[in-house]
Parts: C-alpha cells; sequence; structure tokens
C-alpha cells in the first residue's frame, strides 16, 4: 500500500484550525491524529511483505506477528479517533485539564451526566460524527479488543473476564479467546487495518 495522499494538506488544515480558535494543544491533537492514521498504511506496507516472506524481524515467532499488527491496527485506530475527540473538547468544550477526554466521554449512553453537555457544545457537524461513531458497530467492537485489559488492570481485576470477541469488519477479522490464567490469543483472519468512514 503507497503511503497515504490526503485529499487537501492536512497541516494546512490543522494551521487554519489552530489560526481561527487558538487553540494550538487542539492543533498537536489533530497533528498526531494525522501522524496515526499514515502509521497504518506503513503497518499495512509491512504486513503485506510479511505475508510473502514469512520471515519476521529477529526471528520471533508468526503468532507474536499476528498478536503486534492485530493490536497496533485496531490500537491505533481507536487511538486516531480518540484524538480527534480531544481536540475537539478542548476547542469548543472549554477543556482544561491535563488529561484529555476520548470518545467515551462523549458517549450518551454510558451513565456519565457530563456527555449530554459536551455533546450539545459541539458544532453540529461535529456532534453528528460523533453520535454516528459511537453508534458504529466496528467502531463498538474494536473498543471491545482494546479497552478491557487496561480497565481490568486498574481495578486489579483478572485481565480479560473468560469470554470470546470477535470484531468483524469489511478489512479485519480478529478473534480473541480469553480466561483465567490463559492469557490472550488473537488470530487475524485477513490482516488488513480497520478503515472507520469515521476517520
Amino acid at each position: 500500500m503507497p503511503r497515504y495522499t490526503w485529499a487537501a494538506d492536512p497541516n494546512n488544515i490543522i494551521s487554519g484550525f489552530e489560526t481561527r480558535h487558538a487553540q494550538p494543544d487542539s492543533g498537536a491533537l489533530l497533528a498526531w491524529a494525522v501522524l496515526s492514521v499514515e502509521s497504518l498504511h506503513y503497518l499495512a506496507d509491512i504486513d503485506q511483505d510479511y505475508e510473502v516472506s514469512h520471515q519476521v524481524v529477529g526471528g520471533h515467532s508468526r503468532d507474536i506477528a499476528d498478536v503486534a499488527h492485530a493490536r497496533w491496527a485496531t490500537g491505533t485506530c481507536i487511538t486516531s479517533l480518540d484524538l480527534c475527540a480531544a481536540a475537539l473538547a478542548r476547542t469548543f468544550c472549554g477543556h482544561k485539564s491535563s488529561r484529555e477526554l476520548a470518545l467515551p466521554d462523549f458517549d450518551t449512553s454510558k451513565s456519565s451526566k457530563k456527555a449530554p453537555k459536551l455533546l450539545a457544545a459541539l458544532p453540529r457537524s461535529a456532534r453528528d460524527w460523533m453520535r454516528d461513531l459511537l453508534s458504529d458497530e466496528d467502531f463498538y467492537a474494536a473498543s471491545r479488543i482494546i479497552m478491557p485489559p487496561v480497565c481490568a488492570f486498574c481495578r486489579g481485576a483478572p485481565i480479560f473476564p473468560p469470554r470470546r470477541v470477535y470484531l468483524s469488519s469489511r478489512a479485519v477479522r480478529v478473534e480473541r479467546t480469553a480466561g483465567r490464567g490463559r492469557g490472550v490469543r488473537i488470530r487475524c483472519r485477513r490482516k488488513r487495518s480497520s478503515r472507520y468512514p469515521h476517520a
């Protein structure tokens, strides 16, 4: 896959956004989101080479390569979207804390009282984007792959509840099986970065 070519130079768009809203921190977050998206195309090249050569760098096992590529792809997809949400929060919602907000903070289906206020502060186009994204099945499935390890670890609970989760989209097929003491196995049916229509 060649280097991603944007329809318009994202640096110019981000620079204009910073100037209009006087929010350099938001611009930095959006710049990281752009780099995250471009890194997925780099990953696709690495993965394509691996599929052809079956050679793994450093003598690691093929299972390790599959896990690494799957985590890289899904994690980076979610991160790029979270960075956009964080930029919107700083620009339009008056967010000043050193802790960046993320997509779950805007989710009105959760018990959070602040989500409706955050959404209401966004321009209509950003609000529609956020609602479409949070109701997207692929996004929800990918979030379940990425988020539970962090949340469960922080609570001191078992890292994964014993369940099987599938991530299915036009581009990715990942299976996670987990249980107490068994760790995690992620199998890629087709290893390609998730391409969310919202990114």
